[in-house]
């Protein structure tokens, strides 16, 4: 079984995002989040409890107040803490080749998406 953590600030792609995972993988959980901060929060929180820790984490680039990648740069102190070590993809509906690059450069990210979700992605995950 899946957890799964969106932080966007979009309640649109969040909803697409939990409409996509439903319909394929209906054994997951999909939690959101409308912030970096609120996501540094809850992690923050349930660091020590791995059974309310994500496996994977949907990250949007562009958010305001802290984007994506300012969530990763206060990552790796929760991480220190945390019992699981989600995935981290990157999530952009925007293309720009730094955003990618730099999505790709951090030990932290397994790779960067484009918005919307693909379902042969979701597909790819379950089978996990």
């Amino acid at each position: 079984m899946g957890k799964i953590l969106v932080i966007d600030d979009s309640f649109y792609d969040q909803l697409i995002f939990k409409e996509i995972v439903e319909s394929l993988w209906p054994e997951a959980t999909v939690a959101t989040v409308d912030s970096a901060e609120e996501a540094i929060d809850f992690l923050s929180l349930n660091a020590e409890k791995a059974e309310q820790l994500p496996d994977y984490i949907f990250l949007d680039i562009k958010m305001p107040t802290m984007d994506g990648f300012g969530f990763l740069s206060h990552y790796p102190s929760i991480l220190q803490n945390m019992q699981k070590n989600p995935t981290i993809f990157m999530l952009s509906s925007s293309l720009d080749p730094s955003d990618i690059e730099k999505a790709n450069a951090s030990p932290h990210v397994h790779s960067f998406l484009e918005k919307p979700i693909s379902n042969e992605f979701i597909e790819g995950l379950k089978q996990k």
